[in-house]
């Protein structure tokens, strides 16, 4: 099974609250199915492309089984992902 993360944090952010979830959340699944092809999207550092809605164009599923979104924030990146997919249909 192949499984995505799209992260909130970015890999430079400091280890709060939202970025120990998600270090946590993607260390536990690995650790209990090592067999699954596990893998995260992070947002850039960039000030620009780093910005949350900006980001959205850059979350690809890779063809994942499950895309998981840890933030609400990041889920409206789904929209152009399901745009993308019609257009090369």
């Amino acid at each position: 099974m192949n499984i995505i993360h799209w992260n909130i944090s970015k890999k430079s952010h400091p280890m709060y609250a939202l970025r120990k979830y998600e270090d946590a959340l993607f260390s536990h699944i690995k650790e209990l199915r090592q067999d699954w092809n596990i893998g995260r999207i992070w947002r850039s550092d960039g000030k620009i492309f780093g910005s949350a809605v900006f980001s959205w164009f850059f979350y690809k599923s890779n063809n994942a089984d499950i895309v998981h979104a840890t933030s609400q924030t990041v889920a409206p990146a789904v929209y152009f992902r399901l745009k993308n997919q019609r257009n090369l249909s």
